[in-house]
């Protein structure tokens, strides 16, 4: 901002000019704090004041896109970030905020390209470095430069958690074991950072560990309820692990019913069959149990919230415990029903996989 520019209130009677910087200079500051806080709809009435105020300020005008954004139109917040750059082309802030907004539209190579004429005004602003690293990882191509960018960044500014963040984003397609230092760094100097939270959850999730990854991602959801990522990649998470279930009961229930059909019709259920059948659900409740009670707070939560609310998600675990069911007391039930109940627990068990499919379809949409 330009500390002879005039005041919000107009000429006239209003303040000087010393007087009428400094206004806009608190006004600034309370425009980051709205953004900061996600009042996004107050930041961007104050910000547009500014605009109308100054209407070639590339600063406010950077505010604003900032504050467009957050309240979901990426297009409309990428022509302010163009505005912006226009206003002013030789201003880092401008075109580092225009690589955050259009990297928000998808436009990544472009977003790349911001972020790195952001560094070459400013080669010593750590913030440029951080969002080419972050721009850069979502270019197949410029990975590796995204990867130097994390370094520099780090290296601009050790002690700042988002350093370290971006360094973590750029390794993780490259270098596991690197991204999880880099994370782990990040949550050193900032606990709370949801980001870094949410993609060690990832790594867990790549990994094979899914419990460990929606633990992961519950802990970054209560960091930050604002933020959608890690609530939708909580669903994913608790999605898988009830597919592997499905699997397993899947498996357990052709082979058993397989077993079942080819016993004549009234002779009785191998006692040793039953036991193994019984045995088979026991440690699967049991372990079910364990994983359940090992659990955070919020997850149980979450995920007894799903099955309560959703009709997919509650629909396809019940699905499942019913086929249970009907399989066990086919197999250890009245012999002239064997079949009968055998072939009925056939039908939740298709109904299990079409809402699978359902879950999937919802999830890929973000309709989860």
């Amino acid at each position: 901002m330009s500390a002879d520019g005039d005041g919000i209130g107009g000429t006239g009677g209003g303040p000087g000019p010393v007087e009428a910087g400094a206004a806009q200079d608190r006004n600034v500051v309370d425009i980051e704090n709205l953004l900061s806080t996600g009042r996004y709809a107050e930041a961007r009435r104050r910000a547009t004041a500014l605009t109308v105020a100054e209407p070639g300020d590339a600063d406010a005008l950077s505010l604003l896109a900032r504050a467009v954004l957050g309240e979901g139109d990426p297009a409309a917040a990428v022509a302010v970030a163009d505005r912006a750059v226009a206003a002013d082309p030789s201003s880092e802030y401008a075109h580092r905020i225009r690589a955050i907004v259009l990297q928000a539209a998808g436009r990544f190579e472009e977003s790349a390209a911001a972020a790195r004429e952001a560094t070459r005004l400013e080669p010593f602003s750590w913030p440029a470095w951080v969002q080419l690293a972050m721009s850069g990882s979502d270019v197949p191509a410029a990975r590796t430069e995204a990867w130097e960018a994390g370094r520099q960044a780090v290296h601009l500014a050790p002690y700042e958690s988002a350093s370290h963040l971006a360094m973590g984003v750029a390794a993780m397609d490259l270098d596991a074991a690197t991204a999880r230092r880099a994370f782990a760094e990040a949550l050193r100097l900032n606990p709370g950072d949801a980001q870094a939270i949410n993609n060690l959850a990832l790594l867990d999730g790549r990994a094979g560990n899914i419990r460990a990854a929606a633990d992961g991602f519950a802990r970054a959801a209560s960091a930050d309820p604002t933020e959608e990522i890690p609530r939708r990649n909580l669903r994913i998470a608790l999605v898988a692990m009830l597919m592997y279930g499905h699997v397993g009961v899947w498996v357990v229930f052709v082979v058993f019913a397989r077993v079942a059909r080819n016993l004549s019709e009234g002779s009785p259920v191998p006692r040793v069959l039953g036991l193994v059948f019984a045995a088979i659900v026991a440690v699967a409740v049991v372990l079910g149990v364990r994983q359940y009670r090992r659990m955070p707070v919020g997850l149980r939560r979450y995920a007894l919230t799903l099955l309560r609310r959703d009709l997919v998600f509650g629909g396809w675990s019940a699905a499942l415990v019913v086929a249970v069911v009907l399989l066990g007391a086919g197999l250890l039930g009245p012999a002239g029903w064997r079949h009968e109940l055998v072939n009925a627990g056939l039908v939740p068990m298709l109904v299990g996989v079409g809402l699978f499919l359902v879950a999937r379809w919802r999830l890929k949409r973000g309709r989860f």
